[in-house]
C-alpha cells in the first residue's frame, strides 16, 4: 500500500521513517549510540571469555 496524494494517485515521494516530532532525531541518535556501546561491551566480554578458555 502506498500513500495517496490529493489527486488520489499513489505518491512516489519516499515516506519519512519517523514522523516530524521534535526530539525524535535526538532520541534516534541516542539509541544508535547506546546500541554501539552494547556491541562494544559484547565484544569485550567475548574477548575476556576467550582468554579464560586458554
Amino acid at each position: 500500500m502506498q500513500p495517496m496524494d490529493e489527486s488520489g494517485e499513489a505518491s512516489t515521494a519516499p515516506r519519512n521513517e519517523f514522523p516530524a516530532v521534535p526530539g525524535v532525531a535526538d532520541l534516534a541518535y541516542k539509541l544508535e549510540r547506546a546500541m554501539e556501546r552494547i556491541e562494544e561491551s559484547e565484544e569485550r566480554v567475548e574477548r575476556l571469555e576467550g582468554r579464560d578458555a586458554d
